[in-house]
């Protein structure tokens, strides 16, 4: 049996990376067409789009008796990490039109363009520890150790989905992208894909 809890913040970091990128992007893009040129400032805004989840887990574990022991073996472990929020900008396609007066920039995001990270653990931020191992035949394991690790890690990374880092991760990317194209004339349709759903946002 075993219990998990996982607090969180957030932060989102993109802002001042993004404004970096897109002022290095503006110095080096002259001699390209329009075209190429939007193109080329999308993927590369888009590859600097992150949302961090900062967050512990702590996950409490029971190890049974076996039939000829007295009592469970108790331990637990707890993490804190980083969850990360990215954009895989190779797999959107982006098309561009112009009926005349308005002019459209339509990125979608396949499934799986969305990504979010294991966590990033670093060194001495998870510790696992027995509360009580009282069986001398049936002793706790660095299997079960490892297990309630992992049971950790992964929680960290459920739960953030659970707290709608996806989400942010896309409305980051649609709010830079936009304050980026708008100066330029372009109105911006984005999709995010999903195997059973499709949004679509458009300003």
């Amino acid at each position: 049996m075993s219990k998990s809890y996982v607090p969180f913040a957030v932060v989102v970091a993109v802002t001042v990376a993004a404004t970096a990128g897109i002022m290095a992007w503006s110095n080096s893009s002259g001699g390209k067409n329009e075209e190429s040129a939007i193109v080329d400032g999308i993927e590369r805004i888009g590859k600097l789009v992150t949302v961090e989840y900062h967050m512990s887990a702590q996950v409490l574990k029971t190890k049974g008796k076996a039939w000829y022991e007295w009592k469970n073996a108790k331990y637990f472990a707890v993490a804190s990490g980083t969850v990360t929020g990215s954009l895989n900008i190779k797999k959107a396609s982006i098309n561009m039109s112009e009926d005349g007066v308005n002019r459209l920039v339509t990125i979608t995001f396949p499934p799986g363009a969305l990504e979010v990270s294991k966590p990033y653990i670093k060194p001495g931020d998870i510790i696992c520890k027995e509360i009580s191992d009282p069986n001398v035949f049936h002793k706790l394991k660095d299997a079960d150790y490892d297990q309630a690790r992992d049971e950790a890690l992964e929680s960290m990374t459920r739960v953030a989905r659970e707290n709608g880092i996806e989400e942010r991760t896309m409305e980051r990317a649609e709010v830079l992208l936009r304050e980026w194209l708008t100066p330029m004339g372009y109105r911006l349709r984005v999709n995010f894909q999903s195997p059973g759903n499709s949004s679509q946002r458009q300003a």
